[in-house]
């Protein structure tokens, strides 16, 4: 059966009325437009919240973007009106939406949370009221042999939502020299041909955390390079570099690492959760062959483990994630007495120490002021 799709979307459409007893807040409908250019795709996802309660209510939405996506455009209707987001430093964004949510008013924060991971917050829900927000990312599709991949990771951990009542995803797609083919690989898939082509996906009742994925398969792949140029005359660009088939693997040195966690009273929130994260990642990236500390600074210093660098084997690192996962902020910081312990648990000077910091970097505590500057002479007082 041949489908017809009006101009591209993706919806995601949440909380059935079976579902709405179970949940406070849902997405409604998510309406995702997807604007494929040669390699170069631009969504434009659009969230809808309901509010099913007697009172205000905030929702937090994680999910997962490809770790290289770009995302540029942040916004939210009040009043009927789409207000767009700016983009300020994390602390900043993180203090703005305290004050405007402490104020009742209508604050909306999309957070990175670092490899690929974003937090979108929204407050207030209206009491038996709905929420729309837009959120616009552009990544370039990788390849999987002859065919550009487009995919929605979906949702992770730590969410409000849950699931979709009514899935549907539809695409435009333009290549230059034309489309081969598209493929399904998660969902069935509608395909109306022309120029541009457009496919669509639709799914009822799923969950947020189902991926949905697509192959697109042109006559002839495009360039790697993506060349385009914004209303004011600037040109961009951005290169898919392949490393070569048969890459040569590099000799492993062993590396004495030193994972740096600031747990202090200004990291509480999205801030220790991006840093759990990232002390995390790092974590995993050691080979059995390394040796780490893990050093979390407050007021104080603690160590792990007390008697030097430790192999970084399995149960090492399930130990040390477990130690981070349960931290909590508190107090001011001492990244000096960090850096100190660090630099003391570097016994052999042959093997390099790697830092890996994860702070806000507001340092409250072994701070030094620098000696007052001598006084000048007086040129009277200078020897003849």
């Amino acid at each position: 059966m041949r489908l017809r799709f009006s101009p591209l979307f993706v919806a995601l459409c949440c909380a059935a009325a079976a579902g709405q007893a179970a949940t406070s807040v849902a997405i409604r409908q998510a309406s995702m437009r997807v604007r494929v250019d040669g390699r170069l795709a631009t969504t434009t996802l659009e969230l809808t919240y309901v509010n099913y309660t007697a009172a205000q209510m905030e929702a937090i939405f994680r999910f997962r973007l490809s770790p290289d996506a770009a995302v540029h455009e942040l916004a939210m209707w009040v009043d009927g009106m789409r207000c767009p987001g700016a983009v300020v430093p994390h602390v900043t964004a993180e203090r703005i939406y305290r004050e405007i949510r402490d104020q009742r008013r209508d604050p909306a924060l999309l957070t990175c949370l670092g490899n690929g991971h974003w937090a979108l917050s929204v407050f207030p829900i209206a009491p038996h009221g709905t929420q729309k927000v837009q959120i616009v990312y552009s990544e370039l599709l990788r390849t999987r042999g002859d065919a550009l991949v487009w995919r929605w990771p979906g949702r992770t951990d730590g969410s409000t939502v849950v699931e979709v009542q009514d899935l549907e995803v539809l695409a435009e797609v333009r290549v230059p020299g034309g489309v081969r083919d598209v493929r399904a690989v998660t969902h069935n898939l509608g395909v109306q041909a022309g120029e541009p082509l457009t496919a669509g996906v639709r799914k009822e009742n799923t969950s947020l955390e189902t991926p949905v994925e697509f192959e697109i398969v042109p006559r002839k792949l495009p360039p790697r390079t993506v060349r385009r140029r914004d209303a004011g005359g600037e040109t961009y660009f951005a290169a898919v570099l392949p490393p070569p088939r048969e890459l040569a693997e590099p000799p492993r040195r062993l590396r004495n690492c030193a994972i740096l966690l600031d747990a202090s009273g200004s990291m509480r929130g999205l801030s220790l959760e991006a840093a759990q994260a990232g002390a995390l990642c790092a974590l995993d990236r050691l080979d059995e062959q390394d040796r780490f500390s893990l050093i979390v600074f407050g007021p104080d210093v603690s160590v792990w483990p007390d008697d030097g660098p430790a192999p970084a084997t399995a149960a090492n690192k399930a130990q040390a994630a477990q130690w981070i996962r349960a931290l909590k902020a508190v107090g001011g910081t001492d990244l000096a007495a960090a850096l100190r312990a660090a630099d003391a648990r570097n016994a052999d000077p042959s093997v390099p120490l790697h830092l890996f910091v994860f702070t806000d970097g507001c340092e409250t505590l072994g701070t030094r002021k620098l000696p007052p500057a001598p006084p000048a002479e007086d040129e009277d007082e200078k020897p003849s």
